[in-house]
């Protein structure tokens, strides 16, 4: 039978531990790991901006941007983004149609297939991944830079064709 009780871990302040017959197990902290799932049966529509991780299973139509400097995408094999990616840490593995921005660090898998543009502080590309476009390599204030910059052309080139009431 489970019974925990309080117990002060000296290593950390403020951390509780639980016993469970003599063992001392640290209480799990998820206040800061933040992931994020686009499943497979989820088709979403929209730009997307997130902080943490965000892990792309299904189909999204639309641009995704991390918030933060610590921010990471994962498009997995079933995964499919229409639309450009700006987040600092990019593993593709599955479809991707549109420019991809990673200030950090992006990955192809052998299952990625990438028709677009990849700016890139950091990249690797396993045998098998197929990609059609162009890559740069760029310092990661440059790729930041570059994405600022293509988002605000297609938000003005979006803004400048809705039709008006």
């Amino acid at each position: 039978m489970y019974e925990p009780s309080q117990a002060v871990d000296a290593s950390v302040p403020g951390k509780k531990l639980h016993k469970i017959r003599g063992m001392k197990m640290r209480k799990p902290d998820f206040g800061s790991t933040r992931v994020s799932l686009i499943a497979e049966n989820l088709d979403v529509e929209g730009r997307l901006v997130f902080s943490g991780e965000l892990i792309v299973n299904g189909v999204v139509r639309g641009d995704l941007v991390g918030k933060d400097a610590r921010s990471k995408i994962q498009i997995g094999p079933s995964g499919q983004v229409v639309g450009d990616i700006k987040v600092p840490t990019v593993l593709i593995s599955g479809r991707v149609d549109g420019e991809v921005y990673a200030s950090e660090h992006v990955s192809l898998q052998a299952t990625a297939r990438v028709t677009g543009n990849i700016y890139y502080a950091a990249m690797d590309m396993v045998k098998g991944c197929q990609f059609t476009g162009s890559i740069r390599q760029l310092e990661s204030a440059m790729v930041i830079e570059q994405a600022d910059v293509r988002m605000a052309q297609r938000a003005a080139t979006v803004t400048s064709l809705k039709p008006k009431p």
